[in-house]
């Protein structure tokens, strides 16, 4: 578990992580310890999918929840495929139903099969 002094200090830069998933560097940000298993409650990852507009990232929509969130989670703040630092897919495949198999990647790099 991490400190509350930890969790006030993360930055963007001492959080950053990338994974390749379906052949595209995914970017993330973690924070916090736990199991890596989609579920979201008491030990468990949170994965924090943030929203559109200009410049928006994982860390941008949800540093603000660090403390809370983190404290006794993993919390994984993911930039979508195309948003922040992950690559754009080079793909004709509808974005949204897309981003399903990119999401179910990045858990599998987890070694997550659970998904609540």
């Amino acid at each position: 578990m991490a400190t509350a002094e930890e969790l006030r200090s993360a930055t963007e830069e001492s959080t950053s992580r990338t994974v390749t998933v379906n052949g595209l560097r995914i970017h993330y940000n973690e924070v916090g310890s736990g199991d890596p298993v989609l579920c979201i409650h008491g030990g468990d990852p949170v994965l924090c999918i943030h929203g559109g507009g200009p410049g928006a990232t994982g860390w941008s929509n949800f540093k603000q929840n660090i403390t809370g969130l983190a404290n006794d989670n993993r919390m994984l703040m993911l930039d979508l495929p195309g948003w922040g630092r992950s690559e754009y897919p080079d793909t004709t495949d509808e974005w949204l139903a897309g981003c399903r198999g990119y999401w179910r990647g990045f858990w599998t790099h987890w070694g997550s099969t659970r998904w609540i």
